[in-house]
């Protein structure tokens, strides 16, 4: 049988191990949510990319009736 020592022992060992855990969980939450985070600014930025094609294309068409039209 265990003495009253080991016992002691045993349960804060138990303890450390949850606490241990629990730590690892917040670690892997953490991670997940600045891989998200990246994510999102990556597929953001990606979208102001091409939002500023159509309108750099909107311009060159503009510019291309404008000059057109003054031609006339």
């Amino acid at each position: 049988m265990l003495a009253d020592s080991d016992k002691e022992e045993s349960k804060e060992g138990s303890r450390i191990v949850k606490y241990v855990g629990s730590i690892e969980g917040e670690i892997k939450d953490f991670k997940r949510e600045i891989a998200s985070r990246i994510q999102n600014q990556a597929e953001s930025e990606k979208k102001k990319e091409i939002l500023g094609y159509f309108f750099n294309q909107g311009a060159i068409y503009a510019n291309a009736n404008l000059l057109g039209s003054s031609m006339s």
